[in-house]
Formats: C-alpha cells, structure tokens, sequence
C-alpha cells in the first residue's frame, strides 16, 4: 500500500497568505515580485546569444504591473524575431531550425528558486 502525501491545501493557504499580504502589505509585495521577476529577466537575458546586432538581447524585457488586484511579473520579448529563436523555423532550402526555448527553460529553472523566496518573503512577512 502506498501513501500519498497531498499538499493542495498547504499550497491553497500559502496563495492565501500572498492575497492578504497584496492587500495588507502592498509595498512590500510589489517591492518582492519586482526584485523575483528582474533575477528571472536577468537570468533569461543571459540565456540568449549576443548575435551580431545584439537586437534578440535589446528586445528582452520584464515588467511588474498590477493586474486585477494581483501583483504580476512578466518577462518577454519584444524582438520580431524573438518567435523563431525560441519556436524554430523553416529555412529556405527546406530545413528546419529547432527551437531554443530559452524563456521556458529559464522559467523551469528558476521556478525553485522563486518558491523558496516565496517561502522566505512570508516567513520575514509573519515573523516566524
């Protein structure tokens, strides 16, 4: 017999803590999701190749904004051709370019890293 440890509830009031503090402590959590989403952007900005124009780095992007009462972090690219690096494309002469997808991977790897500050911004938050 097998047991299943379920973390849904615990992960359901962690999301709660983060409302309340948006709605408590706005500052502060608009301060913490600008400091993870700029080490996301910095982290993904290094990920792409410097090319012979730079433009596929110069279009790299992040920004904080609040979106229905929820503070959000949003990195991306603006580059026209930002797409074909991260999706792959066709060439010319019938073959393909494999994708990089740089910005998902980065997302992935940074992921833990995220969940642990947020872990830590809640404990300095509740002083435990």
């Amino acid at each position: 017999m097998e047991e299943v440890l379920d973390f849904h509830e615990l992960d359901e009031y962690q999301g709660e803590l983060l409302k309340r503090f948006e709605r408590v402590y706005p500052e502060e959590t608009k301060k913490f999701v600008r400091k993870q989403t700029n080490k996301a952007g910095n982290a993904y900005k290094a990920k792409l190749p410097k090319g012979k124009t730079g433009n596929l780095r110069k279009g790299a992007g992040k920004n904080t904004k609040n979106f229905k009462g929820h503070f959000v972090g949003m990195v991306y690219n603006t580059a026209p051709h930002a797409h074909l690096y991260e999706d792959g494309h066709m060439n010319v002469d019938g073959s393909t370019t494999p994708g990089k997808h740089a910005l998902y991977i980065t997302m992935v790897q940074e992921a833990p890293h995220i969940d642990s500050e947020i872990d830590a911004f809640i404990d300095r938050m509740c002083d435990f």
